[in-house]
């Protein structure tokens, strides 16, 4: 799967959300997996690890998908973590990539 974002602006907010979004992880000391089951613990939803590890790969990464906002704002608000995103996304907008299912050697 080639890159989803043309657009410079979102390439950047979608790499400030992934370098947000590990710091968040460290900052807990939490690993990957452990993220997947915080992040599915706040927001109701069925997050897996490779799910987060897909939102923390870089970019240029096969396997990268877009970090969603409003992982760092569940966070933050279930930790007291500061967040540097103040964007309108919610877990329900995530939904469509969280649940999709997973093709693998395509």
């Amino acid at each position: 799967m080639k890159n989803v974002f043309t657009d410079p602006a979102e390439r950047a907010a979608d790499q400030k959300r992934r370098e947000t979004l590990r710091a968040q992880r460290d900052a807990l000391g939490l690993t990957n997996a452990a993220l997947a089951t915080e992040l599915s613990r706040v927001s109701g939803l069925d997050v897996d690890y490779w799910t987060v590890r897909s939102w923390l790969a870089e970019q240029s990464a096969k396997r990268a998908r877009g970090c969603p906002p409003w992982t760092i704002r569940m966070l933050a608000a279930a930790h007291g973590l500061d967040k540097n995103e103040a964007t309108r996304s919610t877990p329900e907008h995530a939904r469509q990539n969280v649940n999709k299912p997973r093709t693998h050697g395509a």
